[in-house]
């Protein structure tokens, strides 16, 4: 379980986040709704340890403060950030091997990337090819597969649906679900896009300027979304 109490993010004078209190459990997947320049990203790079924060953040029992991203990557968390962040002259298959060595290795690596290629068949077609070469969608199934594969507890995903197709993001979000529900991860994804994230999401936050605005299970905002309170609330 990740548990945030508090968070507050700044950058200079700029204060992205504002002492905001949320978990994510295993085994459902939460998602963090917002405009563009809410917070969104800001909590997440928080969470990852990638920005300086104020507030208390645990995962299961860890207190993660003063945690390097890395050490972070250890005991459990994997993130996708924005902007498809890959080892863009190595092959596929290699960006893959080197995602998995900074997990547990709860499996050998074939076996994992032998997985990954089920779910997604164009990366095993395109193994060998470097990763700088695919295209958008591709890539970030790469990346998707990428953070999965170290077998993490906890999978923090920042905008996972940006400039993709529709059936790209159908097919990237099937893959979330699927590791959400066999593997029990805790998920906590941020969207622009209410619609989109909560086809698939359990409980959200609606994030504005930096607050928490609202929050319920995904049925409750999908009923805000449908008469407008939804949209009124973080625009």
């Amino acid at each position: 379980m990740l548990e945030i109490a508090g968070l507050s993010v700044r950058y200079g004078s700029v204060h992205a986040v504002r002492e905001i209190t949320l978990n994510a459990v295993p085994g459902r997947i939460t998602a963090i709704l917002g405009a563009n320049g809410a917070g969104k990203s800001s909590v997440i790079r928080a969470i990852a340890g990638l920005v300086s924060y104020e507030g208390t953040m645990k995962l299961g029992t860890r207190d993660l403060k003063g945690l390097a991203p890395n050490r972070r990557a250890v005991l459990g968390l994997s993130c996708v950030l924005e902007g498809r962040r890959l080892f863009r002259h190595l092959t596929v298959e290699e960006n893959l091997e080197i995602a998995w060595r900074f997990g547990e290795r709860k499996a050998t690596f074939s076996i994992l990337r032998d997985a990954v290629f089920t779910d997604f068949p164009i990366l095993k077609q395109k193994r060998f090819i470097q990763a700088g070469l695919l295209s958008g969608g591709q890539q970030q199934m790469l990346i998707v597969s990428s953070t999965t594969v170290r077998s993490p507890s906890c999978l923090l995903l920042d905008e996972p649906s940006l400039g993709l197709a529709p059936v790209i993001v159908q097919q990237v979000f099937d893959f979330i679900v699927r590791t959400n529900r066999e593997f029990n991860t805790t998920v906590l994804m941020t969207e622009q896009m209410a619609a989109i994230a909560l086809r698939i999401s359990d409980y959200g936050y609606v994030m504005r300027q930096g607050t928490l605005v609202a929050e319920g299970d995904a049925e409750t905002l999908r009923q805000m979304q449908g008469d407008g309170r939804l949209s009124k609330a973080y625009l």
